[in-house]
């Protein structure tokens, strides 16, 4: 090219016409990238707006299932109430409810059914339990309630002194009629020490004198094979004398050896055991046994039908004399709970903690209890599975002291499905009868 050819493109190129033409080109391709990024941002909130319409619909469909289910469940599994009565012993409460349903759906176990029962004071809970009786007992149907108990006297003594014909020895602890008077110990010796002028007796027996009581009780020297020896002649013999009844006051036991021919036995060797008070308003050990509680020294005790023993300390020991009270005292230990002890009043006298001192025992499972069930109409009236058509009388026991008259309270027996019949009741305001209809 000519050198005039190549100085004109290169003023062209620099002229204000490629330039303006330049800078044209270089916007529209920036409106056009633009333009891209919101087309795709529309795409892809699109395409999650759709998402969630489609998540939406798939959740209200299976809500719509579930309801469907529920609906046909609760129809397959129906009880209607046909009858609710009230019991009373006294014409003042209502002590027991019998009631009368009918199944209409679908066979089901009697252990699904729970029945509850709510009153202005408390919210009960029944649940079913196999193997129990139609008696408003711990062997049948019964509701964990509080109770409140009568004297205590300590619960055991090991006797820490030797034991002779000679004398008699005083109960340290133990006050075994609950008098606040010492009952008294001895060995049947012979002659002038003989016991009630029998000398067969002799070496043989242990004498026990309550205060008050005119009758002397004897506790036999036995060895394991259950033979009655002599202590001064069967030098070495082993006493096994196990709770060995005391009348109705407590227990004797003998245990160790007999070391040498005397009318002694020694130190630790005889315990005596008072009887504890029976727990009958609740069942705390959840087996169909009767429980017991004691109190021993300054321990609360607990003993359990299976013998196991709980002790819990208030701090205050009753052997020492008279012992003010105001004290609530937990019953509770790692890995069991059996509710609360309260204990207000001053005791007279030492070892004994008199009736008139507030006593009550409040159980953990309080107003938890168990209802009986039994068919009245039905295949198999002995299985525990009701079937369509089926009738059950259902007992259960009030709660507390019992329903008042005009008290209302409502009844509900639910499935573990949730569903169930409600009946809503109010009694009425004279309980004239002994089984009123109340529904």
């Amino acid at each position: 090219m000519c050198l005039f050819g190549k100085l004109f493109l290169e003023k062209f190129n620099k002229g204000p016409f490629i330039k303006a033409f330049g800078s044209m080109l270089f916007r529209k391709s920036e409106i056009g990238i633009g333009t891209l990024i919101i087309f795709i941002s529309l795409l892809i909130v699109a395409a999650v707006a759709a998402a969630v319409i489609i998540q939406s619909s798939i959740t209200f469909q299976e809500k719509g299932h579930s309801a469907f289910e529920q609906t046909r469940q609760k129809s397959s599994t129906y009880f209607s109430v046909v009858s609710v009565f009230g019991e009373t012993d006294d014409f003042q409460t209502i002590d027991e409810i019998v009631i009368l349903a009918k199944h209409s759906g679908e066979p089901i176990k009697l252990s699904s059914l729970m029945v509850t029962l709510d009153l202005a004071s408390a919210s009960v809970f029944y649940s079913y339990r196999d193997n129990i009786s139609e008696v408003n007992s711990l062997e049948g149907y019964f509701v964990n309630k509080e109770e409140e108990f009568g004297a205590f006297t300590n619960y055991y003594e090991l006797v820490d002194s030797t034991v002779d014909r000679n004398s008699y020895l005083a109960l340290n602890y133990v006050d075994l009629n609950l008098d606040g008077q010492p009952d008294h110990i001895r060995v049947c010796g012979s002659g002038a020490t003989a016991c009630e002028g029998d000398d067969g007796r002799a070496g043989r027996y242990l004498q026990v004198r309550v205060s008050g009581v005119s009758e002397y009780y004897y506790v036999p020297f036995r060895n394991p094979d259950g033979d009655i020896f002599h202590i001064a002649v069967d030098v070495g013999e082993e006493f096994y004398v196990i709770n060995h009844p005391i009348g109705d006051y407590g227990f004797a036991t003998i245990t160790g050896s007999n070391p040498d021919a005397s009318y002694n036995i020694y130190a630790n060797r005889i315990r005596f055991t008072t009887v504890p008070h029976e727990i009958t308003k609740s069942d705390i050990g959840n087996d169909l046994e009767m429980d017991y509680i004691a109190f021993n020294r300054s321990d609360v005790l607990i003993i359990l039908a299976n013998e196991s023993i709980y002790s819990f300390d208030t701090g205050k020991d009753i052997s020492t004399g008279p012992v003010a009270f105001d004290d609530t005292i937990e019953l509770k230990s790692p890995g069991v709970s059996f509710g609360i002890v309260e204990i207000q009043g001053t005791t007279s006298t030492s070892n004994l903690i008199d009736a008139d001192v507030l006593f009550r025992f409040t159980p953990a499972n309080t107003n938890r209890g168990y209802y009986y069930a039994i068919k009245e109409v039905g295949k198999n009236p002995t299985s525990e599975i009701l079937n369509p058509g089926d009738m059950i009388k259902i007992r259960i026991e009030a709660p507390g002291e019992g329903i008042l008259a005009s008290e209302r309270l409502q009844l509900r027996m639910l499935l573990a499905n949730g569903f169930g019949e409600i009946v809503t009741i109010t009694v009425p305001s004279v309980i004239n009868q002994k089984n009123m209809r109340l529904y």
